[in-house]
């Protein structure tokens, strides 16, 4: 299908669901910045694949909404799509929310899928949308009914992180954020920032490329710990050790199930920054909510003396190989050298090290008028 197919594919559907407008979220249900190839809706329903982004699609018109750092890139993707470029972070930049309440009519319907945006941007939507009376229809992933081939969520294997390189092992780590349950007179915290709980379990996986997290949930009670994940994807050793360290495993889509489980009177501790709505209004229908950033955040940003040493080391590593780089680079650069080839180059000699397991993001190898390009690939 072509982007215009796709966007009279999907205005059937909203005709169909009385909709007057359509929200594409340009994240999952963790709030990620870099997605999974199940997750990039946006990028599928406009061609554009820049890392940040909304796309918003009306009865007779669309746009998206994204930064500086994609407007060269945007404006040639978007070409001949029909979907305009709405500029951000410049003098008088209007973002969705805002355009949607002047453009749409009072008491108009505006989809989206709860999964797929945190409950401070649902709140900051409602509330602009609010004063035409426009309602927000929440949960229907209308994108996955015109995804035919849409790909299934990745099933890599867990390993796990030695308290040997962490410094702290995962049951120290859960232990702390029970005493701070506590604190707050709390029985659970919900984690769903995919960094947060690879943190916070010692857990590591290549769900999304050059980020080494698991597609999960975690819920850290004050008896028990929980990870959410494809069940696939934990080896009998790695479920062991897990267990050893108080974590008990569950299947990602069994999370809603297992508070349905929970006493009644449980009090969660949430994070609204970085939850998606559709949970948080799923949790918040059972029990009371402590809404708090997540302590998770402040503890991983204090560094081990060994987390400190292998950032040392990675610099090192990384140094030599880059100098090996630019001593290439001199030496064949009157050849030619097209910016892909570089770029192969640069991670084949980091990938000579014995300790390498990726890059950690796409190599911005750039020439001439692409170098204007800040994420450029």
């Amino acid at each position: 299908m072509t982007i215009c197919e796709k966007l009279s594919a999907l205005r059937e559907i909203m005709e169909r669901k009385n909709l007057d407008a359509y929200i594409v979220s340009g994240t999952d249900p963790h709030n990620s910045e870099y997605l999974p190839a199940a997750w990039k809706q946006r990028e599928w329903i406009s061609g554009f694949t820049g890392s940040f982004g909304t796309v918003v699609v009306l009865k007779d018109s669309a746009g998206l909404w994204t930064d500086t750092r994609y407007f060269i890139q945007a404006g040639e993707q978007l070409d001949g799509t029909g979907i305009e470029l709405h500029k951000l972070r410049i003098p008088g930049a209007v973002n969705y929310p805002e355009w949607l309440a002047e453009h749409l009519p009072a008491e108009s319907r505006v989809g989206l899928d709860s999964h797929c945006i945190t409950v401070n941007e649902m709140r900051e939507l409602n509330a602009k949308l609010n004063k035409k009376n426009i309602k927000v229809v929440e949960e229907c992933d209308l994108i996955g009914d015109i995804w035919l081939d849409r790909p299934a969520l990745p099933d890599g294997r867990l390993p796990l992180v030695s308290s040997e390189i962490t410094g702290v092992s995962a049951r120290e780590k859960i232990r702390s954020i029970r005493e701070l349950l506590r604190g707050e007179k709390s029985d659970y915290l919900l984690l769903s920032a995919l960094d947060e709980i690879a943190w916070l379990y010692n857990i590591r996986c290549n769900d999304i490329e050059y980020n080494p997290v698991a597609i999960s949930y975690a819920v850290v009670g004050l008896e028990k710990a929980y990870l959410f994940v494809n069940r696939s994807k934990v080896s009998p050793e790695t479920k062991t050790a897990l267990e050893h360290e108080g974590i008990e495993i569950d299947d990602y889509h069994h999370l809603s199930m297992f508070i349905e489980t929970l006493e009644k009177d449980s009090r969660f501790c949430l994070d609204p920054e970085t939850l998606n709505y559709a949970v948080y209004h799923r949790i918040s229908d059972f029990f009371p909510v402590e809404e708090t950033t997540s302590p998770v955040i402040l503890s991983k940003s204090v560094k081990t003396d060994r987390e400190i040493e292998g950032f040392r080391l990675a610099c090192l590593k990384d140094g030599i190989a880059m100098t090996k780089f630019f001593y290439w680079l001199e030496k064949n650069v009157r050849n030619s050298i097209t910016e892909s080839e570089a770029s192969k180059k640069l991670s084949s000699i980091r990938a000579l090290d014995d300790d390498y397991v990726s890059d950690s993001f796409e190599n911005i190898s750039a020439y001439g008028k692409n170098a204007a390009l800040p994420h450029y690939s």
